[in-house]
């Protein structure tokens, strides 16, 4: 069963598509803490990167963990596929590097991942 934005996650939702309709190419979303922002941003990207690359960036080691298996989770409920994700940081925790599929600070190694076919992230 897909999981269903909640009214403020969709109204948020509507404002940034509009925004990115009108030719932004950011935008930063303030919701209060357990609001739903992740899911809010996972289905926004889906929908404006369907097949192709995206960034998302988040403040700290333990955002970067949690989004990532937020991403999962409604990739998996929405029938997306799973997303690869790029940990840009240098973090040591198990937990945060088993949430994404690389992590790295090197320049010329995010560049390879972005190129390589299979690296390629598709959808979220």
């Amino acid at each position: 069963m897909p999981l269903e934005l909640r009214s403020h996650q969709r109204a948020a939702l509507d404002a940034l598509t509009q925004a990115f309709d009108a030719g932004a190419t950011r935008a930063t979303v303030e919701m209060a803490t357990g609001t739903g922002k992740s899911y809010t941003q996972a289905e926004l990207l889906c929908r404006h990167t369907p097949e192709g690359a995206c960034a998302a960036f988040v403040p700290s080691e333990q955002l970067l963990g949690q989004n990532a298996q937020s991403y999962r989770k409604w990739a998996q409920e929405n029938g997306r596929p799973d997303p690869f994700i790029i940990g840009v940081s240098s973090s040591t925790s198990p937990k945060t590097r088993a949430a994404v599929d690389a992590m790295t600070t090197d320049p010329d190694e995010i560049r390879a991942l972005f190129a390589d076919d299979v690296a390629a992230p598709a959808g979220v």
